[in-house]
C-alpha cells in the first residue's frame, strides 16, 4: 500500500475531534513501551470509549479496546519495525494499458436519521421494533451503506445496515422476513439476518435471538 494513501496526520486530527484524550500511563505491549490512552466520544457513536495503547517511538496503536454492548479487543503480538525489506517489494506497477481509479474511505455519523437522511444516498428505511433498544448513532459510509446503531443499558447492541446494489448472501440458513428469502447466521454468539428490500441489502445483527432478530428485521419500512 502506498504511504500517500493514509494520512496519519489526519487520523490523530479525526481523534482529537471526535474524543476527549485522557493520558493513564505506560505499559508494554509485545515488549514495547506504550502510552496508554482512554478516548471518550464527544458524541454518542458506536464505540464511545475506547482505550487504545500507542508505541512510543514510532505512534503505532499496538492494542485497542473498544466497548460498547459488543467488546471488540485487537492485539499486535509479534512486531517487526524497519527489518531491512527493500521499498521496490511494496512497489505495484499496474499492467499496460490498465486505468487506475483512486478511491477514498469516507465515514459520516450523525445523532438523528432525520439529519444522516439529508446526505443519503438513498431513503434510510428504520425498524418500529427494537427490542427495547435506542437510537444512537447514525452512519455513512462511502455513500452506499447506512449503519444504524441501537444500544440499552443493559448492555444489549443491535446494528441495521443498509447497503445499496449488493446481493444476498450465499451461505447461511434459509429464513423468510415476511414475504421475502433472508439469510441467517451466528459467529461467536452474534446472529445476523439478511435481506434484500428493493435495491437494498438489509442486515441486523446483535447478541440476541434470532427470532427477535427476524422481528426486527420484519418491522423495518
Amino acid at each position: 500500500m502506498s504511504t500517500e494513501m493514509i494520512d496519519y496526520g489526519a487520523i490523530v486530527k479525526d481523534i482529537l475531534k471526535r474524543f476527549e484524550v485522557k493520558l493513564l500511563g505506560s505499559e508494554k505491549v509485545a515488549g514495547k513501551d506504550c502510552y496508554v490512552l482512554l478516548l471518550k466520544s464527544k458524541n454518542e457513536t458506536v464505540y464511545s470509549t475506547i482505550k487504545m495503547w500507542v508505541e512510543k517511538e514510532y505512534w503505532m496503536p499496538l492494542k485497542t479496546e473498544m466497548s460498547d454492548g459488543i467488546n471488540v479487543t485487537t492485539e499486535y503480538l509479534n512486531i517487526e519495525i524497519n527489518t531491512g525489506v527493500s521499498d521496490d517489494v511494496f512497489e505495484f506497477k499496474p499492467p499496460e494499458g490498465a486505468k487506475i481509479i483512486r478511491k477514498e474511505f469516507s465515514f459520516k455519523s450523525f445523532s438523528s436519521v432525520e439529519e444522516a437522511q439529508k446526505h443519503a444516498p438513498f431513503k434510510i428505511l428504520t425498524p418500529n421494533y427494537t427490542a427495547g433498544c435506542e437510537l444512537k448513532s447514525v452512519s455513512i459510509i462511502n455513500n452506499v451503506t447506512v449503519s444504524l446503531s441501537y444500544s440499552d443499558d443493559k448492555g444489549t447492541y443491535i446494528s441495521v445496515e443498509e447497503t445499496l446494489n449488493q446481493s444476498l448472501p450465499k451461505t447461511g440458513e434459509d429464513v423468510k422476513i415476511g414475504d421475502a428469502e433472508g439469510k441467517y447466521t451466528e459467529m461467536f454468539g452474534i446472529g445476523l439476518v439478511a435481506f434484500k428490500k428493493g435495491d437494498l441489502l438489509i442486515t441486523v445483527s446483535g447478541k440476541i435471538d434470532k427470532e427477535e432478530l427476524i422481528k426486527i428485521a420484519e418491522s423495518i419500512n
